[in-house]
């Protein structure tokens, strides 16, 4: 943190005054040099930096300040000076500013000083001289410069940190559907392959004189084969294709619509897994990168009851929230459904109103509102459409860009459920001999249900 801060507020040799003004008054500025060009550079650093310790918006707030005093020296020297002389008058109040703001005052620019600047440079003594009667009504020419190149970078930062809407492209489709020609000249071969096949079996094989009965088992066997394969065939004929890029990273730029700010609730049910495993699924869901204007918990569902994994969810502070303590209903099959219905709807979702279970002979608690005269509104009923629930086995860590891909496809309001494919840290494709990964489930028959309207859920 220390170093960001060192390299934000480093002393630099200031632009040129021309640079300073010509923004708002047309004059022509000046070439980028070399060193304008290490400064900017210098200066996207420090911000990243900052941004990543979270110290960028303390350092703006704390220059807000300075800025203010800017501005009020330029409207007042607009005031009281005329046009001819307006452009050196508005540098020099400013520098008076600048200079009075690196002593502490808070509460704007020193009058005395910015009429002294703005008295030169109506005299017609130039910008030199409006600048030296700025720095002298501060803290010196050399506080004028540390101070002027530090409202530089300030206005720098603060042109940066205007965010603007992002939207995806116009009929982006992040899942497409595609066909594949190696797929369908498979499937007809192999249609022609079963079709000759059967006439075979039936035209010629069938009469088996004492052992016909076997013969025909056997062949009650094969078609079983064929309507297997049939099924998975026809879904490699065309599948959904992954090819968006994800949302972009929340790196200061951008902001997403209100109605696509996500509220993600990661949700992590465990029972007894060692807590190193557990902290490098918590860390992975944090660490994660995450779009802009959205936010995200974790939530550790210990069915174990561990003091230890309590105090490592506590030491999180907001970002994480410890759940245990569920109480076991009477015939409850114990698990991780049950686990998870636990947050779901006594701790995320409390505040909703929950309708009992079909079947069920009690009321709803919207009934029983409505018949003691409480008055509930239909938005009382539904969750808002932002909130996002990602589940995570205890040894499920997250890749980078997992939120950013996951909410390009939760983007789409007819997605409810999106399934990702998972594999394992420890074993090798090339030598997944006893097909542990499961490659044709999430590579090919997945992605082909996808096409017919379905999705799996997995639990995760």
């Amino acid at each position: 943190k220390s170093d960001a801060w060192q390299l934000l507020l480093s002393k630099q040799k200031p632009l040129p005054l021309s640079r300073f003004a010509s923004a708002d008054y047309g004059a022509a500025a000046a070439p980028g040099s070399a060193t304008d060009e290490e400064k900017l550079a210098k200066l996207a650093t420090a911000e990243h930096q900052l941004r990543e310790h979270g110290l960028l918006q303390d350092y703006l707030t704390s220059t807000s300040a300075a800025l203010l005093g800017t501005q009020a020296a330029i409207m007042t020297v607009i005031q009281v000076t005329p046009d001819n002389s307006r452009r050196a008058s508005i540098v020099a109040a400013a520098a008076a500013a600048g200079s009075e703001g690196s002593k502490g005052n808070q509460q704007g620019l020193s009058i005395d000083a910015a009429a002294s600047a703005a008295t030169a440079a109506e005299s017609g003594r130039g910008l030199a001289a409006a600048a030296a009667a700025a720095a002298a009504g501060g803290s010196g020419g050399r506080e004028f410069k540390r101070m002027e190149s530090k409202r530089l970078m300030v206005r720098s930062i603060s042109k940066r940190m205007k965010k603007e809407v992002w939207l995806p492209a116009a009929g982006h489709d992040p899942l497409p559907v595609i066909w594949s020609s190696l797929g369908i000249i498979t499937c007809i071969a192999y249609l022609a392959a079963a079709v000759y096949y059967f006439y075979i079996r039936i035209a010629y094989s069938m009469d088996m004189g004492r052992t016909a009965w076997y013969g025909a088992v056997v062949f009650a066997c094969e078609v079983i084969g064929f309507t297997s394969v049939v099924p998975y065939g026809l879904m490699l004929l065309r599948r959904c294709k992954y090819v968006g890029e994800g949302l972009p990273v929340d790196d200061g730029k951008w902001k997403l619509p209100k109605p696509k700010r996500f509220i993600v609730r990661v949700l992590i049910p465990c029972y007894k897994e060692d807590l190193d495993t557990i902290k490098e699924t918590v860390q992975g869901a944090l660490t994660a990168d995450l779009p802009p204007s959205c936010s995200r918990v974790v939530y550790l569902c210990d069915d174990g009851k561990s003091k230890e994994k309590a105090e490592y969810i506590a030491g999180l502070g907001d970002a994480a929230v410890y759940v245990s303590g569920r109480v076991r209903k009477p015939g409850e099959i114990n698990g991780k459904s049950a686990n998870l219905n636990n947050c779901l709807n006594n701790v995320i979702y409390a505040d909703y109103i929950h309708d009992t279970d079909p079947g069920s002979s009690s009321i709803s608690e919207k009934e029983h509102a409505s018949n003691h005269g409480e008055i509930k509104t239909e938005s009382d009923d539904v969750i808002p459409p932002q909130e996002v629930v990602v589940i995570f086995d205890a040894d499920m860590v997250a890749k980078q860009d997992f939120f950013c891909k996951v909410l390009e496809i939760m983007w789409d309001d007819t997605v409810g459920l999106c399934l990702t494919p998972q594999s394992f840290s420890n074993i090798h494709q090339a030598c997944d001999v006893w097909n542990h990964i499961n490659v044709q489930f999430w590579e090919y028959i997945l992605p082909g249900c996808d096409t017919l309207g379905y999705v799996g859920c997995t639990g995760t």
